[in-house]
């Protein structure tokens, strides 16, 4: 299981990144942070597995940000350690805040909310895209707050 924390005494700066696993006993393990390589000094948020439990997908303030959060992946290497994030880019990336990314391999498309701060007002928008031979088209929903 991963979680974001923003426990004074063991975050690297902001909220970060923890693992933990279920024991033979079926509680759960106390939280870790997952360390240096996925956590900024600023905050990390939305963390998600794919579905094969191979890629990390997470929204962080850090690592080169377009600005606010960004959607970055790290993938599971062999002995278990993550790989540096990449940020996934323009045009999923925005300089808002880009969060709660789900991608699916299955329909080889993914959905993600974009909030957008202008002038006092919020906007929270759900976003879609699906790839098109090997480019991103992309199509924005209209479940907007």
């Amino acid at each position: 299981m991963y979680l974001i924390s923003n426990d004074k005494k063991t975050s690297l700066g902001g909220a970060d990144i923890y693992t933990a696993v279920r024991l033979p006993n079926g509680k759960w393990s106390e939280p870790v942070n997952i360390g240096a390589m996925l956590n900024s000094k600023y905050d990390e948020a939305a963390v998600r597995l794919s579905e094969n439990d191979s890629i990390l997908y997470f929204s962080s303030k850090g690592h080169k940000s377009m600005g606010g959060y960004d959607i970055f992946s790290a993938e599971l290497m062999a002995g278990g350690q993550w790989s540096l994030p990449v940020n996934l880019g323009y045009p999923v990336n925005t300089p808002d805040d880009d969060l709660f990314y789900l991608p699916s391999t299955r329909t080889k498309s993914a959905f993600y909310s974009t909030i957008w701060k202008r002038e006092q007002a919020v906007r929270i928008s759900t976003r879609s895209f699906t790839w098109v031979q090997k480019k991103r088209s992309f199509s924005r929903r209209q479940q907007c707050w």
